[in-house]
């Protein structure tokens, strides 16, 4: 399955902010996505899955994932994935 991924902020792939992905046929919900991304290529500096989804926002398809069904939120041919990393101040 392809997917399109566009990354913002200091996010990249191999120094690419947008890209057209071919995923693992096991790969076909966010959650697994996340995985994937974390042992393929290093991409959220977290061990620990929690804190990815708690530090970052995925939008799927123009749709904030946690409207959908968050991390199992499934995902389809030629989806279109967005991650925004949060940024907090004080």
């Amino acid at each position: 399955m392809k997917i399109k991924l566009k990354l913002l902020g200091n996010l990249h792939l191999e120094g690419k902010k947008e890209m057209e992905l071919e995923l693992p046929g096991n790969v076909n919900t966010i959650e697994q996505l996340v995985r994937y991304l974390s042992e393929s290529y290093v991409l959220f500096g977290f061990t620990s899955i929690d804190k990815i989804f708690t530090n970052f926002v995925f939008l799927l398809n123009d749709q904030d994932i946690s409207v959908l069904n968050r991390e199992k939120t499934k995902l389809k041919e030629n989806s279109r994935l967005v991650i925004i990393p949060l940024i907090h101040g004080g």
